[in-house]
């Protein structure tokens, strides 16, 4: 397997505590026989707090591999819920077979039915999986101390949660994997819906912040997630005043709830994080290994809403669309530039173009590359560039066809060519 990268920007006040906490990961290395974790320092640079002070910080990045034993190498976690199917905590860079979702707590080594909250995925050097529970994985591996390397890998999961690539997977919300380790039964459950009304609450005192951010340095302060368990379950001898969420966060919620547990089962192709997210809100109560997964919800429902309302927004300003142009016709065309969006298809990319005229009808293109309008240099040469959304255009297409879609009448346009961009009003 790859060898995991990730990047960490951290505060210089915290770099001793920072390299202290490697040492210790280091000699585990060492005892285990397990390449060390290398730490590159990228650069050190300030950070503004706020109007008058900055805060220095260093970015480093992070590598360290996943360790081999017998020809096979630990790739995922699955903490097993019943029914409701697992939550699959992959080894950044694994590439984890689906089915293992929905996979019974078994043991393919042993075959004993157990009543297992976790099991290990393995993958061998010939790209075969198997599912082995804790209990086997000395057997089944020949390892001195399987559990200690089970811990380790768990350990390096943790170490991807702030590189880029994960925070572009969570594009509609953020949280940790690295606090979903396999750690042992929990003791208490907690209500779902009392626990993401303690959410809102917290969001609306202080916005969002995932304990991705909050270990990065992006803002000063506690993650939400913890920040709502500290609602929920105030500390009793403090002597600040008990915060209460109010109807209105209760009923958000509730809305959440609802939305995840309608939206999510019924949308094809979910990525972990959309899956991870389907399976906790099956529950009505969570334990603490889900709290970070959970609070992501809020944010995840808002910015659903935030879309919803812009869509529809959008919608009211095209309801009063016409066809234009002749079909059949080539003709020329003065359009505003409202979104460029590629879309994947079975023969590559098309990308689709969506204007608006002077009089808000609208206008549509689908080309295989996105459109470029010609620039002249003082000297005679010619540049072309990428059309931007809100810029206006002449073009000259053929009028394909006059349609409806989703109750607006657009036009859409084929073998468009750019002709100049309407430079704006001064």
């Amino acid at each position: 397997m790859e060898r995991t990268k990730a990047t960490y920007q951290i505060p210089m006040g915290n770099w001793g505590k920072f390299e202290a906490k490697i040492e210790r990961v280091n000699r585990k290395a060492a005892k285990l026989g397990i390449e060390p974790v290398a730490v590159t320092v990228v650069r050190d640079f300030q950070k503004r707090v706020d109007d008058v002070r900055t805060r220095a910080y260093r970015e480093v990045e992070v590598e360290g591999a996943a360790p081999r034993i017998n020809g096979w190498t630990f790739v995922a976690t699955l903490q097993h819920l019943g029914e409701d199917g697992n939550i699959v905590r992959a080894i950044p860079g694994a590439e984890i077979p689906a089915s293992f979702r929905a996979q019974a707590p078994v043991c393919d080594h042993c075959r004993k039915p157990r009543n297992r909250i976790d099991t290990y995925v393995l993958q061998s050097d010939a790209g075969e999986h198997k599912q082995v529970g804790s209990n086997c994985l000395g057997d089944f591996l020949g390892a001195l101390d399987p559990h200690a390397m089970a811990s380790w890998c768990e350990l390096l999961g943790g170490l991807d949660s702030g590189a880029e690539g994960h925070r572009r997977a969570l594009d509609d919300g953020d949280y940790d994997p690295s606090e979903y380790g396999s750690a042992g039964r929990a003791d208490y459950r907690y209500d779902l819906a009392t626990y993401l009304a303690c959410v809102a609450l917290a969001v609306e005192e202080s916005g969002w912040l995932s304990r991705t951010a909050a270990r990065n340095g992006a803002r000063l302060g506690a993650p939400t997630a913890d920040v709502a368990y500290g609602i929920m379950c105030p500390d009793p001898k403090s002597d600040e005043p008990r915060r209460v969420p109010t109807d209105a966060h209760r009923e958000l919620a509730v809305k959440a709830l609802a939305w995840a547990r309608e939206t999510l089962p019924a949308k094809k192709d979910l990525s972990d994080y959309e899956y991870n997210m389907m399976v906790v809100t099956r529950h009505d109560d969570i334990d603490t290994r889900m709290f970070g997964l959970a609070a992501s919800l809020v944010q995840m429902y808002s910015r659903a809403m935030e879309r919803e309302i812009e869509y529809r927004r959008r919608a009211a300003s095209e309801s009063g669309s016409q066809f234009v142009g002749t079909e059949k016709r080539r003709e020329a065309f003065t359009l505003t530039v409202s979104r460029i969006t590629p879309l994947e298809g079975n023969y590559g990319v098309t990308h689709l173009h969506k204007f608006l005229d002077q009089a808000g009808n609208v206008v549509v293109w689908f080309a295989t590359n996105a459109g470029v309008v010609p620039f002249k240099w003082a000297d005679g040469s010619t540049q072309y560039k990428e059309m931007e959304v809100g810029k206006t255009y002449v073009l000259k297409g053929t009028v394909k066809r006059h349609e409806e879609y989703k109750g607006i009448k657009q036009t859409t346009l084929s073998r468009c060519k750019v002709e100049s961009q309407v430079e704006e009003a001064k």
